[in-house]
């Protein structure tokens, strides 16, 4: 069983160009950007992302919620602010914030995609969404979770709020706006940048231990994924 390298051409210091790149909470890369940095096709540094993203998720399948939880609601919408006199795009995708609270801070968040189809008439969360990111995400140890359904998410914790609702702009501004396909590897990559935001050095060395130790995952397989509902997602 080899690491998420296997089977790559790609010289190994352009690997850990890219590595740092998305793991460092102040560096800001798309595909686009880093085929143009390490000289590589749009293609290859595309697959090099996601195989980061792909250790990401397995990195944080790992880690649960713990102590205080709170768990809310938010929406993704892929506008595209780069088009000027962009509209926005009614496929707007929602997903559950949940964090553990260290004296009324966020210690460590997740946040996890709830597949609607787009012409599904409500985009709502019903209680079976928030109960099974609670059994995947949180540890059995946190007797109760603290839960804020819909509009009652602002009486959750503020930076909590802050956090989801500044979802959709970390990722368009970078992206120009995500298929609901991958928008769960794009929701662990703002979640990695967000807990590791005080230390980039820890972010970098946490990834290259994740990068060594995730199993080969082929471009085959990250681009048959289909977007899951949360009931179906293992932690």
């Amino acid at each position: 069983m080899g690491t998420i390298m296997q089977g790559s051409r790609t010289l190994l210091h352009k690997w850990f160009q890219a590595l740092f790149l998305i793991a460092n909470p102040s560096a800001s890369i798309n595909a686009v950007q880093l085929s143009t940095i390490i000289e590589v096709t749009y293609k290859t540094a595309w697959l090099i992302l996601h195989k980061l993203r792909h250790a990401i998720q397995q990195g944080d399948a790992e880690q649960l919620l713990t102590r205080l939880v709170e768990v809310i609601s938010a929406a993704y919408n892929p506008c595209n602010f780069h088009i000027k006199g962009f509209k926005t795009m009614r496929n707007e995708q929602p997903f559950v914030g949940g964090a553990t609270l260290n004296f009324g801070e966020v210690a460590y968040i997740k946040l996890k995609h709830v597949f609607i189809p787009k012409h599904h008439p409500n985009k709502e969360l019903s209680y079976w969404d928030y109960s099974n990111f609670i059994q995947n995400h949180v540890s059995h140890s946190v007797r109760v979770p603290f839960v804020h359904y819909g509009y009652r998410k602002y009486n959750a914790c503020d930076t909590i709020n802050i956090i989801c609702d500044s979802v959709p702009v970390r990722i368009n501004e970078r992206y120009y706006g995500v298929s609901d396909k991958h928008l769960q590897s794009y929701l662990d990559e703002v979640s990695y940048r967000i807990n590791h935001s005080f230390k980039a050095n820890r972010a970098v060395s946490k990834l290259f231990r994740l990068f060594i130790g995730t199993p080969a995952v082929t471009y085959k397989q990250l681009i048959s994924r289909k977007p899951m509902c949360l009931h179906e997602q293992i932690a």
